[in-house]
Order: structure tokens, then C-alpha cells, then sequence
């Protein structure tokens, strides 16, 4: 399953013991970018006159379609702190560095018998 839903409001489904989770993260300044482009594709009417400063300023203060992205990220790393063998925790950017060194990790994570982690 795919989501934007912070930690906090995941259905008792997903939150409970039996489930894992995989959670990447993107640089802030690129989270930006790509809720700008998303919140004027889907949200703005074309004769909106949005400016990206404005946008920027709703950002910092965590205003948006899915909320502050400091709440979002901390609520998921909080609970791997507690549980890390419930939470792998990645970064985007790390990923596309070294991809082989994440693959391995999520191998092992999610039980691949053949993973060394």
C-alpha cells in the first residue's frame, strides 16, 4: 500500500504488530517543489494567481494537502525509534546513491531469506 497519511491517523490495520512498514523520505526543498506543482495541477484554477513565495510561506508554516512535513516525517521516525524492526526509515536521495546498498537493506527487511541485510 501506498500513502501520504502521516503515522498518526494510519488505520489499526497498518499500525498493528504484524505489519511493516517502509517509509522514504525526500529532502524538504524537493517536497516543496513537488507539492507546488501538485497543489497547481489539482487545486488551482488557471485563473489563480498563487505565487510560489506564497506557497513557500504555507509550506514553512505546514499548511497543505498533507499537512506540516516535520509532523510527518518525525511521526514515522519517533515509532522506528520504538520499532525498528516494524519501520525501515530511508531517504530518497540515499536510494538513488547507492541503490544496491538499499536493496539489500529492504531484501532483509521485509524477510528475503537470501538477504544478509
Amino acid at each position: 500500500m501506498h500513502t501520504h497519511l502521516q503515522y498518526s491517523v494510519l488505520p489499526e490495520s497498518i499500525t498493528n504488530p504484524d505489519c511493516r512498514i517502509i517509509y522514504v523520505w525526500r529532502d524538504p526543498k524537493d517536497v516543496l517543489v513537488s507539492e507546488w506543482y501538485f497543489v497547481k495541477k489539482i487545486y488551482m484554477d488557471a485563473d489563480e494567481k498563487a505565487t510560489f513565495d506564497q506557497f513557500y510561506e504555507l509550506f514553512c508554516q505546514g499548511v497543505g494537502p498533507f499537512g506540516s512535513i516535520w509532523n510527518h516525517v518525525l511521526g514515522y521516525w519517533e515509532e522506528g525509534k520504538l520499532r525498528p524492526e516494524k519501520i525501515l526509515f530511508l531517504k530518497y536521495e540515499h536510494i538513488l546513491q547507492e541503490p544496491v546498498k538499499y536493496a539489500k537493506k529492504l531484501a532483509h527487511f521485509v524477510g528475503c531469506p537470501y538477504s544478509k541485510g
